[in-house]
């Protein structure tokens, strides 16, 4: 018990150096505050039983509390995650079954952005009669995954639909319009929850994994799309897939090589002058959308960088939030759609 002290002492110290770093780039003072968390309805295990922590010598999450300096937003980051959950968010005033998110936060697969990329969007889902399911899912350890093997943050996400799909009665959403929304390397995951949700980890063992695990829409904003050299943000490709990943396990884990006629409608934000995750990235996927014929929408901003999560009015960035209302309005989304049709929970 020593040893782990000392060791979780030393990461709280690299953290805070990391905060440092972090906050040096976004212009930004990093400061330790008081946890401030919107109450959720219910915080679920996500599996009935804890998967084998990725990282065993450590045995709790690191908590990094950080305040944008300009918007005075909070903007924490979980590292360590070996505890997945989903924080449930109901709206306040329940009618008819009502549609339903999973939001998966951004981090590089090295933690999880929980509040601006999290609890802040899931306020704003709330707001639109959307139920919201904030996703703290493992984060991987570079280990380049086998054929029939998937990382432990796509096990997650297609473990947290099955989840909110089977307890749509519970939650009182429609099991038919489930969406999935993410930020950065949290779009990677949103992306893979749209294109791998036919492939299965043969080492777990799902007692859900009857259930379709197929988002009805994605929503991917300046997500990390790519795996290969040329556009992937490398942090992130390493985090997932490991330094050494052949050609064949890029192309895997690129949303972008994995659309077909049958990926779910995808609505694609990202920023022109992103430098850490280049817009090429959103690029290939509304190409690839577009031969294979599958609904989307692409909204470019001239400026924005990245992580500008909800937006600003100051720089426009908030646009995307409009434009999105009206997208799920127009697909069926905010309101039953007959035309639209229905995926049985059990493919």
């Amino acid at each position: 018990m020593k040893r782990c002290g000392c060791v979780l002492g030393v990461l709280a110290i690299v953290s805070l150096w990391a905060a440092a770093a972090w906050a040096a780039e976004q212009n930004e003072a990093p400061q330790l505050v008081s946890q401030i968390e919107p109450r959720a309805n219910a915080v679920v295990d996500l599996w009935p039983v804890d998967p084998a922590p990725l990282k065993p010598q450590i045995e709790q999450e690191i908590n990094e509390y950080r305040v944008n300096r300009k918007t005075g937003e909070l903007d924490r980051a979980i590292w360590y995650v070996n505890h997945p959950t989903i924080s449930v968010y109901l709206p306040e005033h329940p009618d008819q079954a009502r549609p339903g998110i999973v939001i998966c936060p951004g981090g590089g697969y090295r933690g999880v952005m929980i509040d601006r990329e999290g609890y802040n969007i899931a306020d704003r889902m709330n707001k639109l009669g959307i139920a919201a399911f904030i996703l703290k899912y493992r984060l991987p350890i570079g280990v380049t995954p086998g054929a029939d093997q998937l990382p432990s943050p796509v096990q997650d996400v297609q473990r947290a639909i099955r989840l909110v799909r089977s307890e749509a009665e519970k939650w009182n959403i429609d099991p038919n319009r489930l969406g999935v929304i993410g930020f950065s390397a949290g779009g990677s995951l949103a992306g893979l929850a749209s294109t791998l949700y036919d492939e299965r980890d043969v080492s777990v063992n799902d007692p859900l994994a009857d259930v379709s695990c197929r988002p009805d829409f994605a929503v991917l904003v300046y997500p990390v799309a790519s795996m290969h050299a040329d556009a992937a943000h490398m942090g992130s490709r390493n985090n997932l897939i490991g330094e050494g990943a052949s050609v064949q396990v890029e192309d895997r884990f690129s949303t972008a090589q994995r659309i077909t006629p049958d990926t779910p409608p995808l609505f694609l934000v990202h920023a022109r002058d992103d430098k850490v995750v280049p817009i090429a990235n959103s690029e290939q996927i509304a190409a690839a959308a577009e031969e294979a014929g599958v609904a989307h929408v692409f909204v470019q901003l001239d400026i924005g960088g990245h992580g500008f999560a909800l937006g600003s009015p100051d720089n426009g960035t908030d646009v995307w939030v409009a434009r999105l209302v009206t997208w799920l309005k127009e697909g069926g989304f905010l309101q039953p759609d007959p035309r639209r049709p229905v995926i049985p929970l059990h493919p």
